[in-house]
């Protein structure tokens, strides 16, 4: 299904839970995962490619909408990382992207992996 090492990108205010999805992604996927803040996406982003980027929901619908932009633009899949249930359903005018929910599971990350890289043909 994928023929090379796909670049993952998390980016959690936690590092407890983005140690937890690199966990889960690395020993699922052929990639390599780079764990950042939401503070240093940005950087990230703009210093290098990524196929993928897994990224906290923040507190304001003006961060996760300029968050998601900067992945976006790269030709990144996205998928959100949240604890709000609410949120599940997908993130307001963002909704074609997957969202995790916190506390997540193997198989929901997963899932989400694949719908993201699939809306950008990467798988």
């Amino acid at each position: 299904m994928l023929d090379r090492r796909l670049r993952i990108l998390i980016a959690e205010k936690e590092y407890l839970i983005a140690i937890d999805a690199k966990e889960i992604v690395s020993s699922l996927l052929p990639c390599d995962v780079t764990v950042t803040t939401l503070h240093e996406l940005q950087r990230q982003i703009s210093e290098s490619t990524w196929d993928l980027a897994l990224i906290d929901i923040a507190g304001d619908p003006q961060t996760n909408r300029r968050n998601a932009n900067m992945v976006l633009a790269t030709g990144a899949g996205l998928v959100f990382l949240t604890g709000h249930t609410d949120l599940a359903p997908g993130v307001p005018g963002l909704d074609e992207w997957p969202v995790v929910i916190k506390p997540f599971t193997s198989a929901s990350v997963l899932d989400a992996v694949f719908r993201s890289l699939s809306v950008v043909g990467k798988v």
